[in-house]
């Protein structure tokens, strides 16, 4: 058995290859190190050295906060005419590196934040043809590195008894090799929260982004933790359920501050201008839930109401002693998404993913008893669960550039939905939603505005149930000063079902590359029963700092 073993794992990472081999590179000390290594194990080469001139193309992103979503790598920062770039693209085909330029384009990127510089090199090639080994390990090609870390560190106030410290710290490697790439991740999180009913406390260490990729000619298999988002908006997507929310932050963060990684597998494949993207969740992961005593949590005990639910209808005492149960078990799903760049890019998208919100699931005992005005002490245990909605969505979405402006649209179709009746059952309705939206660049003060408007509606003729439509609009915007340094802006989200609506202004200062120091002023209007007015006698101010390296 242990030969066997032995066996198995000499074939797992040992490749056989041809008897010669040739090693090419442009960097001189590469070059006298890969010599000095055929020389110790007195491996026959032969060396020569090839000289030309070349053109050297580079394509510069400028890294702005509306591409947060599209990821781009920051791997190697170049300081142009006093603003800072990311390296994007360097390859010695103009061919290829004006179709990139044409891409990043067409997906919305404006361009003045691309650049293309043009360099006149003369090139060395440095060429050894060697006999190669009978084998060789496969691990020994990999390179090993560190990925860009990332620590938040965030302080908040309330004038009404309230304080919270929020501490985040992602840090992890990356892995690569000419086939085979990874990551491997772990996130450090936080949150002390101090309020008028609880102390709130907790510290857990996670496993964050962690994968292996495999990339072939014109497709790549992905396996593990990652962290990917479909749809076309960065916030209210009936399409982007692909990753897990943080709902414990769903005020204060947005973007990829805002998501989780799942346990999936995914694979994508590549065919000219077409896209398609699969992929199955394992269902490993929960916790998508707020702590019962926290003040963002969707019932206030200690009052007795169902935060901005109308007190008329429910007993306040009945909110007080009932059993609340969080249901934070999360099933497998699955998806399949077809992309097309073209004049515009659009996607069709079946989804088979959770809701991010979860809905009220009463017992049937506690149910039949508030009907019957006859609520007992057997019917509060029972309770009420918190429960997430595992959903068949269909979408469609379309984005195009005119001008400076990006223009977005998604429109989704959710055949079997679950809303509370008037007589508090779950039942299965159609539900629909459409969401138009864009980004608009103005030039004076490097200003960016996003704006969204959402409506959703229970697809069905009967008057039967509590929430039959959702109406929001959401407005942000991003104006930069001082070379790019200090950035202030705006997110505002209404409600129009009751006009209830939510501002937060913000103000952030890049120290350095590295380094960034900022405030967010966070206020809510409305009556008590409105959707953001359980919160209008609280204004939260936020300090936050953040380092990436």
């Amino acid at each position: 058995m242990k030969v066997a073993l032995v066996t198995i794992l000499s074939l797992l990472t040992t490749s056989y290859a041809l008897s010669s081999e040739v090693f090419k590179t442009n960097d001189k000390e590469e070059f006298k190190e890969k010599i000095l290594e055929l020389k110790n194990h007195n491996i026959p080469y032969i060396a020569k050295k090839i000289t030309k001139g070349k053109k050297n193309y580079l394509l510069l992103i400028q890294d702005y906060k509306r591409y947060k979503n599209a990821r781009i790598r920051r791997n190697k920062k170049v300081i142009y005419k006093g603003k800072l770039y990311f390296l994007q693209f360097e390859n010695s085909s103009k061919k290829k590196i004006l179709r990139a330029r044409e891409i990043f384009n067409k997906r919305g990127f404006l361009p003045k934040h691309i650049k293309l510089l043009i360099r006149n090199l003369k090139s060395s090639t440095y060429e050894i043809t060697y006999t190669k080994p009978k084998s060789e390990s496969l691990f020994s090609s990999i390179e090993t590195s560190f990925a860009q870390s990332k620590l938040r560190l965030e302080a908040h106030t309330l004038n009404n008894d309230y304080e919270s410290q929020f501490l985040d710290f992602l840090t992890g490697l990356e892995f690569n090799s000419k086939k085979y790439s990874g990551k491997a991740m772990l996130r450090l999180y936080s949150l002390s929260e101090i309020n008028k009913t609880d102390d709130y406390r907790e510290a857990q260490l996670d496993i964050d982004e962690t994968y292996i990729n495999r990339s072939f000619s014109n497709s790549q298999i992905t396996i593990g933790k990652q962290l990917f988002s479909w749809g076309v908006f960065d916030e209210f997507s009936n399409l982007d359920r692909v990753n897990l929310k943080n709902l414990k932050r769903f005020i204060f963060d947005t973007g990829e501050d805002f998501r989780r990684p799942i346990t999936a597998l995914r694979y994508e494949h590549y065919l000219d201008n077409w896209k398609l993207d699969t992929f199955y969740n394992f269902g490993l992961e929960n916790g998508k839930m707020l702590h019962d005593e926290s003040i963002w949590f969707g019932v206030d005990k200690e009052n007795g109401f169902i935060r901005g639910g109308d007190r008329s209808i429910v007993d306040p005492n009945l909110v007080k002693s009932v059993n609340i149960k969080t249901n934070n078990d999360i099933d497998s799903g699955y998806g399949v998404r077809l992309s097309h760049s073209g004049s515009g890019d659009f996607s069709l998208t079946y989804l088979k993913a959770y809701a991010d919100l979860p809905i009220l699931r009463f017992s049937d005992s506690l149910r039949s008893e508030i009907l019957s005005n006859s609520v007992s002490q057997s019917g509060l245990h029972d309770g009420v669960e918190l429960v997430f909605v595992n959903e068949d969505v269909f979408g469609f979405d379309y984005v195009n550039t005119i001008g400076k402006q990006l223009y977005k649209i998604e429109v989704s179709y959710i055949p079997n939905s679950l809303v509370v009746s008037d007589d508090l059952k779950l039942v299965e309705v159609k539900k629909g939603r459409v969401a138009v939206g864009g980004d608009i660049e103005v030039d004076m003060l490097s200003t960016t505005i996003i704006w969204q408007f959402l409506h959703q509606e229970v697809l069905s003729d009967e008057e039967m149930f509590l929430d039959n439509t959702l109406t929001q609009s959401i407005f942000q915007t991003s104006s930069r000063f001082f070379t790019d340094k200090l950035e202030s802006g705006l997110r505002f989200i209404l409600n129009h079902n009751d006009n209830s609506n939510y501002v937060s202004p913000y103000v952030n200062f890049e120290i350095n590359d590295s380094h960034t120091l900022g405030g967010t002023y966070n206020y809510f209007s409305g009556n008590e029963e409105s959707y953001f007015g359980y919160h209008k006698d609280e204004s939260f101010f936020a300090v936050n700092y953040s380092y990436i390296f």
